[in-house]
């Protein structure tokens, strides 16, 4: 399933790409994970394996075949939620971000959306700001937003 994107194209992640995937979280892990948790290609290839469990999807923004960044979604029926979304850091600010919440938003149905930030990632956080999410929770035990799609 390929995307075309002016850029690059938007597609399913697969096996090959969790190298790349696990090198773009551990450049982006103290916004990814609130345990400070860094991949090895053991973690992600588990964790890459039991996503259909929960539901989630993993879509990657290629550029030439090489992953600059990625999102990932539950997907259970009621609602969606926007689970990571990170980008290769030599990446940013240059849309990778914004075509892989595009892609996701276009293409989620009727759906309530929502996602989590850390409440000290202000550059996050303006960024679904600027999307159209508003925060509608704050959660003091994780530091952390939750923000829904409006």
């Amino acid at each position: 399933m390929l995307f075309p994107h002016p850029k690059g194209t938007i597609q399913l992640i697969k096996d090959i790409d969790l190298d790349q995937m696990k090198e773009i979280w551990n450049q982006n892990y103290c916004f990814l994970s609130s345990t400070g948790r860094i991949h090895t290609t053991e973690t992600i290839n588990d964790w890459f394996e039991n996503r259909h469990t929960d539901f989630h999807e993993y879509y990657g923004y290629f550029i030439d075949s090489i992953l600059v960044g990625f999102i990932i979604i539950r997907n259970p029926k009621k609602s969606l939620w926007i689970k990571f979304l990170a980008v290769k850091i030599s990446s940013q600010s240059q849309g990778v971000g914004k075509a892989l919440l595009d892609f996701i938003i276009n293409n989620s149905e009727n759906k309530q959306k929502f996602t989590e930030c850390f409440i000290d990632n202000i550059k996050a956080l303006n960024f679904f700001k600027r999307y159209g999410f508003k925060i509608v929770k704050v959660d003091s035990d994780y530091n952390e937003y939750t923000l829904e799609y409006e």
